[in-house]
């Protein structure tokens, strides 16, 4: 009974982590950026341009994007 337990509880544990490593990937093209953080949650420069209004903050192309994803952003600038 305790193997089946054990077993039970690793097979838990390891579906947690890659359903949350799933989730971790989900890299979002646009940042807001303030002095001191950054936040990469905009799908379009035009979102994040929205959020950034009035609020002294800049929008930038996230830079965790691999090189490809970057220039693809890059182009996508108006």
């Amino acid at each position: 009974m305790r193997p089946m337990m054990i077993s039970a509880a690793i097979v838990m544990a390891a579906a947690g982590h890659f359903s949350q490593t799933a989730a971790a990937a989900v890299k979002y093209p646009f940042c807001i950026e303030a002095s001191d953080s950054i936040g990469c949650w905009y799908n379009t420069l035009a979102e994040c341009r929205e959020s950034a209004a009035g609020t002294g903050r800049e929008c930038i192309v996230n830079p965790k994007l691999d090189f490809g994803s970057r220039a693809k952003a890059l182009n996508s600038y108006d």
